[in-house]
């Protein structure tokens, strides 16, 4: 989630956006891409973009390739596919997707030949991949993205639609607590409202609904939380302390406690799950610290202010004694 930098932002290109709003009315069959370990902001804006370009004589499918969260099933339609057919589609959408491997399809990208690919993302870490993309790095989310997007397109969002906006701009600004947030993001909340986005529900399902499996994994893990001599708060998932099939709904959120800890400059949350691939996430309250370029070393990306990586290894505890007389 990149610092609060209005000054850095910049507007739409209103011509692109038209571009795009024109090849997107003349697709007859269109795939929309969630990234992998799919949360409320991919949802919200996958979900939002169907509903307004679905239409008699129009194909639209959301696509992800992992199972949506509990957490976002109180949305209207969440029907998503779990596999991508590309002779199916004569345009793609991805949302939300930092890189191309993030759309979980990376395989079938690199096998066959894609149709026209637009990409809407707001991760600094982008390379701006596909034939059109608009990639904001200074916005809170996609669903910030798309909500502009809609502003010029002149597009009113239904109240399915404002809720799953509202949905994917709540989880991604932390219920309006990260530093992503400003005033235009406040007024750009307010009028979804006021289109019917459904605030108790959101707020109740994205940060008031945890289940026993997530007490239970926080508490084991934030039980081994430790604070290194460089500031850095470390908490560790270790293999078996849940359920595979459950884990990575259940750590959601995790990492944002971890970097609650008063003393830390910078907070790391790893896990590794079954098939011995590690997973890090990287977050810090400091501007002068960039966990960005960190993860970039390890093969990821994101913002400034959080990121994460990923890679094949598995994780050893050692355990050091000292003798002091």
């Amino acid at each position: 989630m990149p610092e609060n930098d209005t000054s850095a932002r910049q507007p739409i290109d209103r011509d692109q956006a038209r571009q795009i709003w024109d090849i997107l009315m003349g697709a007859e069959h269109i795939g929309i891409i969630s990234h992998r370990h799919p949360d409320a902001d991919t949802v919200g804006s996958n979900i939002c973009l169907r509903l307004l370009l679905e239409k008699p004589g129009r194909t639209v499918e959301s696509i992800c390739c992992d199972p949506l969260p509990k957490y976002c099933q109180f949305l209207d339609n969440t029907s998503f596919l779990d596999q991508l057919n590309l002779q199916r589609y004569d345009l793609l959408v991805t949302v939300d997707c930092g890189s191309i491997q993030q759309c979980g399809f990376s395989e079938i990208f690199t096998g066959e030949k894609l149709p026209p690919l637009i990409n809407l993302d707001h991760h600094a870490s982008n390379n701006s991949f596909g034939d059109l993309a608009i990639v904001d790095p200074f916005a809170s989310s996609t669903a910030e993205i798309v909500f502009r997007l809609l502003e010029i397109w002149q597009q009113r969002p239904n109240r399915q639609m404002a809720t799953a906006l509202l949905a994917g701009i709540y989880f991604d600004s932390g219920s309006f607590m990260h530093s992503n947030v400003t005033p235009e993001l406040l007024e750009i909340a307010s009028l979804l409202t006021e289109l019917g986005a459904n605030r108790e529900k959101i707020s109740q399902h994205l940060f008031r609904n945890f289940d026993e499996n997530k007490y239970h994994l926080w508490g084991k893990t934030l039980e081994n939380l430790r604070l290194n001599e460089k500031g850095t708060a470390v908490a560790v998932i270790t293999p078996g302390l849940a359920d595979p099939g459950t884990k990575h709904e259940a750590q959601n959120g995790l990492i944002d406690y971890v970097s609650m800890l008063r003393e830390s400059k910078m907070a790391l949350l790893i896990n590794q799950d079954e098939n011995c691939q590690i997973h890090g996430s990287l977050r810090t309250r400091y501007d002068q610290i960039d966990v960005a370029k960190m993860a970039a070393q390890l093969g990821g990306g994101g913002h400034r202010k959080a990121s994460g990586f990923g890679f094949a290894a598995r994780l050893e505890k050692e355990t050091v004694w000292s003798i002091i007389k």
